[in-house]
């Protein structure tokens, strides 16, 4: 019999269940990676997102309440990395040091203007709320229609169509604020 998530959470939380801790880790892995990528534009980021995600969890897992779905809890975790990440990557934002290796193969380094703007942009994405962001990122960012959107998510065109709105007029508040 397959244990749920806060089983497998309270044996890790009271016994230090390694085995506990691994299935956690092979249950929410891809899903966080996927959700991370979402929020976090390079490769290495996002991994480094995930590990300390999963760190946070080891660390704060006293302060789990047996019982309490684990799945929320998580993706909390997640996404306060993530925003502490965009919020990170705007003040300081990194330039690329492989250059020498980029343009002897032909390729060029990322304008740093770009990176900054990325990093603004995914630092204003943080400031959304989870269900505004994946209206707001389906539409602009993958090019879906409102419609479809609402249509995916069994709801009204001019309810996507506001929270849209909402979350452009946000956007532009924020990355104007900074």
């Amino acid at each position: 019999m397959t244990k749920s998530d806060e089983e497998l959470m309270f044996a890790y939380q009271t016994t230090g269940d390694t085995a506990a801790f691994r299935e956690i880790f092979e249950r929410y892995a891809p899903l966080l990676e996927h959700a991370i990528a979402r929020r976090v534009w390079q490769t290495a980021d996002v991994e480094d997102v995930l590990q300390q995600t999963f760190l946070r969890l080891h660390r704060a897992r006293e302060e789990y309440e047996p019982g309490e779905p684990l799945r929320p809890w998580l993706f909390a975790i997640m996404m306060n990395l993530c925003r502490d990440h965009g919020r990170r990557r705007l003040r300081r934002p990194e330039i690329p040091m492989d250059c020498d290796r980029l343009e002897a193969a032909g390729a060029h380094a990322p304008d740093d203007d770009a990176i900054i703007a990325r990093s603004r942009v995914a630092y204003a994405l943080g400031w959304l709320n989870e269900v505004t962001r994946a209206a707001f990122e389906l539409h602009f960012f993958e090019d879906v229609s409102l419609s479809e959107i609402a249509r995916r998510n069994g709801e009204k065109p001019v309810t996507v169509r506001a929270r849209v709105h909402r979350g452009y007029a946000k956007l532009r508040s924020v990355l104007s604020a900074n």
